[in-house]
């Protein structure tokens, strides 16, 4: 008995060809892409939040972003440079709802020193880090 291959061969599509049919809603598309590109979305949001749990929703967000943007990606730039930007837009957007108002920083904790809390405008807070940044100058007795 002789077998004959299925009639509707499996085609295996190509990222330019997967980004033109998704724009045009097709949901085959739309997966192609989502597979291609979710573990690098992931690896990239985790790099940024520390925490695999809103990773993984920030990843489901940067895909529906995707879905419902499709539309405006024009082909001026490879689609995975698109695809970060959009990522790291959606992540940037999530951390300043995690970023407090002030700070209250407390001065040295060395010796002969006084300690004294200051509160430092939320501007001076790195939203990745958390954490206030100073910059230290010393002035010699020359230069008053």
């Amino acid at each position: 008995m002789r077998r004959t291959a299925p009639a509707a061969a499996k085609h295996e599509l190509t990222e330019p060809e997967a980004i033109r049919r998704a724009q045009d809603g097709d949901a085959t598309a739309l997966e192609y892409l989502y597979n291609s590109h979710s573990r690098r979305v992931y690896g990239l949001c985790l790099r940024m939040i520390r925490n695999t749990a809103e990773a993984e929703d920030l990843t489901q967000q940067a895909f529906l972003q995707v879905f419902r943007k499709i539309g405006t990606f024009r082909g001026d730039a490879v689609f995975s440079t698109w695809l970060h930007r959009l990522t790291v837009n959606i992540v940037l957007m999530h951390l300043p709802r995690k970023t407090p108002k002030e700070v209250l920083f407390a001065g040295s904790d060395q010796p002969g020193t006084s300690t004294r809390s200051t509160k430092i405008p939320s501007s001076y807070v790195s939203p990745i880090i958390g954490q206030a940044t100073f910059v230290s100058c010393r002035t010699s007795s020359r230069d008053r």
